[in-house]
């Protein structure tokens, strides 16, 4: 698989592009921010397929732009260190893994709120999440589906 890196998106361009496209939107968005097709990520999971040249500043700067976090912020969001970044910039799974969970629920949400709400969403302190930001949660598996569930709510119409 060639290296596939991307140094920064275009989140006007993204947000028009998840609108137009509302199926379409976890690949987009997973593709924007890692520069790795989605299709790709199963076989990655699945396999002993080497992992592509993606560094993980670039999916962290991409995150940071698309939900508007500071570097900290999506460092928690991706449960990793900022030591961790600067000994070895080197993309793993869990990073990938973590990064589509993000697309999948950034996705959902910007298809009911829109990117723009859905960015802020992301960011503000859910009652429903104990006081937390759903940023803050999405670094585990068990915050992961915390939010995730509180996703489906909204997608069934709940007020959240």
């Amino acid at each position: 698989m060639p290296a596939q890196t991307r140094a920064t998106i275009g989140t006007q361009q993204l947000f028009q592009a998840l609108t137009a496209t509302p199926f379409a939107a976890r690949d987009l968005v997973f593709q924007a921010v890692t520069g790795i097709k989605a299709d790709d990520l199963e076989a990655l999971m699945l396999s002993h397929t080497p992992l592509p040249d993606v560094s993980v500043r670039s999916i962290m700067h991409n995150l940071g732009e698309l939900l508007d976090l500071r570097r900290s912020e999506v460092a928690e969001l991706l449960n990793i260190s900022p030591s961790r970044v600067s000994r070895n910039d080197k993309v793993s799974i869990s990073i990938l893994d973590c990064t589509g969970r993000i697309s999948d629920v950034f996705a959902l949400v910007s298809a009911v709120l829109g990117p723009e709400h859905a960015r802020a969403w992301f960011k503000h302190p859910n009652p429903a999440l104990g006081g937390k930001a759903p940023y803050q949660l999405m670094g585990t598996s068990y915050g992961a589906k915390r939010v995730e569930n509180l996703v489906t709510a909204l997608l069934n119409g709940s007020f959240v």
